[in-house]
């Protein structure tokens, strides 16, 4: 197929025999051909003459295929030009470098006879002859060598922010810790007045904020609103840094970098500034960080997403039983070593079986869930709610004495019982809980065995009521659910 009309081809070696052997099939094929024996001398011709694709041998005098290739894909001006690269090496190498540099195609010199014309016919398919007056760039009047080292400069610059961007996966396991990295990072590369990070998670999004300003110690509406974060997310807020205490200015600047990783939107980083806000070259920077923390922040997400499956009942999202065991030992190391008292309620709904019988198991899964979420919602946040199994459920109440963790456990009780009810023709649901307060040196399993047999009690004095664990040992209880 022939070349459209019009159409310039610009064909660099520092050998003349070699741009010979290429023009000449070149010229057959339709293109206008314009020659450079140098690196240099094509880049001036890139800016001069209306060229539409390049043909350059990756090994040249002075400015090598590669380094031209690197200078036209950094100015405005070429950035888009067809490109193909000549070597004498036709391996994965050189090749991947070659793609690395911005190369269009890469051409075995031994195969130009063959390959070139095929291959720019592909590259310039559909496209029109270029301006006979390239716009000119802002770099073009430095000399060649000089633009290289910009170009150098920059993509060592990027690397550098590529490695210190993906250090952060080390902190991949704790979200606050990983905004505060990300935000101390991106203030070190940037001079914004203030720097905020959302993270998004399965539980609601996180923020971080690093703040050169002023910013109030209790933040404002105002102040959360100059920032771009939402007023709901105020207790969401991870300090990375603060230097001022104050209110900052009503209007600012602001700019926002998606954090994405393919189409998944994962956060946003945000630059506020006074004044015209961050500069161009700012921008980037930050673009190129948010890049980089998207691969990152996915990891963080991932590793959530599976401590959740592993540590969180499917059906209520409570703590499982294994986790709740875990982290129930935690507390107990807590109170041997800084003292405090520590309750246990176990709590089981009343006629579950009857429940699931006569309304059928997703009805049961509903009472599950609402009774799990009035639980976890009448407590501390410090407090440890979990599913034990079945419809049984253990609160772990720190720092609780057994009067304390009675008052809590008939509130409990009376929240289950005034629920709305989530079955049409169930009447309601109510709870038996039994309560117990670990003894001095006491294993896990004996005080969960005495809070369950005060629960023994409970079901078996009428249900929907509390029992406190007696003083006396008692024999162990029998099954609660051939009390339900």
């Amino acid at each position: 197929m022939a070349f459209p009309l019009g159409l310039q081809a610009l064909v660099v070696s520092d050998s003349p025999a070699q741009r010979a052997t290429l023009v000449a099939p070149l010229v057959a094929a339709g293109l206008a051909v314009v020659e450079a024996a140098s690196g240099e001398d094509a880049l001036r011709l890139c800016t001069r003459e209306p060229v539409d694709a390049v043909v350059a041998d990756v090994v040249t005098g002075g400015l090598s295929g590669l380094q031209l290739c690197r200078l036209l894909r950094s100015d405005p001006a070429t950035a888009k030009l067809p490109l193909v690269l000549l070597t004498s090496w036709d391996e994965a190498r050189s090749r991947f470098w070659s793609r690395q540099a911005g190369a269009s195609a890469y051409v075995p010199r031994n195969a130009a006879r063959d390959r070139l014309v095929p291959a720019l016919e592909e590259l310039l398919a559909g496209r029109q002859p270029r301006s006979l007056h390239p716009p000119a760039s802002a770099s073009a009047s430095r000399p060649p060598l000089e633009r290289l080292a910009l170009v150098m400069d920059d993509l060592l610059f990027e690397a550098v922010l590529a490695s210190e961007a993906r250090r952060l996966v080390d902190h991949a396991t704790d979200r606050r810790v990983f905004v505060r990295e990300v935000l101390l990072l991106a203030s070190a590369l940037v001079d914004s007045d203030y720097l905020a990070l959302r993270l998004s998670g399965e539980d609601g999004s996180t923020w971080g904020l690093h703040a050169r300003g002023p910013w109030p110690s209790r933040p404002t509406p105002q102040a959360l609103a100059a920032i771009g974060i939402p007023p709901g997310d105020a207790g969401r807020i991870v300090i990375a840094e603060q230097r001022l205490a104050g209110a900052p200015p009503p209007a600012l600047a602001r700019v926002e970098l998606p954090i994405e990783v393919g189409e998944e939107r994962l956060g946003e980083l945000v630059a506020c500034a006074t004044g015209a806000g961050a500069g161009a070259r700012d921008r980037r920077t930050l673009a190129l960080l948010a890049v980089e923390v998207g691969l990152v922040a996915r990891t963080l997400l991932l590793h959530e997403r599976i401590s959740r499956l592993a540590n969180v009942d499917a059906l209520t999202g409570l703590n499982n039983r294994r986790h709740l065991t875990e982290r129930f030992d935690h507390e107990i190391a807590r109170a041997d070593r800084y003292g405090g008292g520590l309750a246990v309620l176990m709590v089981d709904i009343d006629h579950f079986k009857s429940i699931n019988d006569q309304h059928g198991h997703e009805a049961g899964d509903h009472v599950l869930r609402d009774v799990a979420q009035t639980l976890r919602a009448g407590v501390r946040a410090v407090d440890l709610v979990g599913r034990w199994g079945g419809e049984e459920f253990v609160v772990v109440l720190a720092g609780t004495t057994l009067e304390g963790a009675k008052i809590v456990a008939e509130r409990l009780r009376a929240s289950v019982e005034a629920m709305p009810s989530p079955v049409a023709g169930l009447a309601g649901v109510t709870c038996s809980l039994g309560v117990a307060t670990r003894r001095a040196d006491e294993p896990r399993d004996e005080v969960i065995a005495r809070a369950d047999a005060a629960l023994y009690r409970a079901k078996r004095g009428g249900r929907n009521r509390a029992e406190l664990d007696l003083p006396a040992r008692r024999a162990s209880s029998p099954s609660l659910h051939q009390l339900d």
